[in-house]
Order: structure tokens, then C-alpha cells, then sequence
């Protein structure tokens, strides 16, 4: 059930040879348990915590970001949607609930190409990759996107930690 519930969401992120800052490969374990009603997400053996299987996909996101943030070689993080169109990146700011992300979907379905919902990392080199999450889209933000991707009402709402309904695309 765990499989089928995370596959669509995280799936399109495998990919060999991660590497991290000097070029290293970088080798992570994820390991989740199931332990009655709730999932105990563990990473290199460290418990994470324990989540709901509505809260699991949230905190495996988290975890990944963290992840993301300590191993990639880049030089400057930023909270921003991202979106690519003729060798070009297009950043989106603005702070939390702003409608990032629904811009994101919407410029996605006009023929950008989807980079990243929620972090974008500057490269030494000067080059911007987007972390490419699914898109994250807040309950508030349901009936915008419907008209877009009639296919979000079909998903399986999540909780975030901080209590936000969320729908991964």
C-alpha cells in the first residue's frame, strides 16, 4: 500500500549517481517500517519519527530535502517554484501561500517545463537547478488547479507538519 501511495510522487526522482559536493558519490538509506497504524521513517538507522499514512508522504519529503541540502553542490539555496523554457529558468518568489505553486502548474500546462515546486539551488557555476518535488498544492489552492488538472481531485490529500492538506501532482 506504502508503494503504491509514494511511487507516483517520488518515483520520477530515481536516478544513479548522486553526487555531492567534490564530485563523491552519495549513498543514502531511507528505510520506512510499518508498526501498527503508523510508519516509522528511519534514515541511516536515525529514527525520523513515526507519521500517519496520511502524513508519511510529507515527512519522507522532508527528510529528502534535508538531504538535498546537505549533500548537493551548490552555493545558494532558494524558496522559490521554478519552471524552464529555452535553455532559460524562470524563478518564482514570494512567500509561503503567495501561489507559487499554482503559477507553477499553470505555466507548466502552457508549455514550461516543470523544474521545482519549492527549492531551487545556485550552482557554483552560476547555473540554477530546481529540486523537482511533485508540485505540493495547498488545499487553498484545490479549486484554481482543477480547473488546470482536472486529475488533482482524484488524488489522496496529505497532512504536512504544519497542518496543511496538500495534494502531490
Amino acid at each position: 500500500t506504502l508503494a503504491r501511495l509514494a511511487a507516483p510522487t517520488f518515483a520520477h526522482l530515481q536516478a544513479g549517481g548522486a553526487r555531492a559536493v567534490g564530485g563523491s558519490p552519495v549513498t543514502l538509506s531511507l528505510s520506512i517500517e510499518a508498526q501498527g497504524d503508523l510508519f516509522r521513517l528511519r534514515a541511516g538507522g536515525r529514527e525520523i519519527g513515526a507519521y500517519a499514512l496520511n502524513e508519511i508522504l510529507p515527512g519522507l519529503k522532508a527528510q529528502l530535502t534535508e538531504d538535498v541540502l546537505a549533500y548537493a553542490d551548490y552555493s545558494v539555496a532558494i524558496h522559490a517554484a521554478s519552471l524552464a523554457h529555452d535553455r532559460r529558468m524562470l524563478l518564482l518568489c514570494g512567500e509561503p501561500g503567495a501561489g507559487k505553486t499554482t503559477l507553477t502548474v499553470a505555466l507548466a500546462h502552457r508549455g514550461f517545463d516543470y523544474a521545482g515546486d519549492d527549492i531551487d539551488l545556485l550552482t557554483p557555476t552560476g547555473k540554477v537547478m530546481g529540486v523537482p518535488f511533485a508540485a505540493s498544492v495547498k488545499s487553498g489552492a484545490w479549486p484554481l488547479v482543477l480547473g488546470i488538472r482536472p486529475d488533482l481531485q482524484d488524488l489522496r490529500f496529505h497532512r504536512r507538519s504544519d497542518n496543511q492538506a496538500v495534494r502531490y501532482l
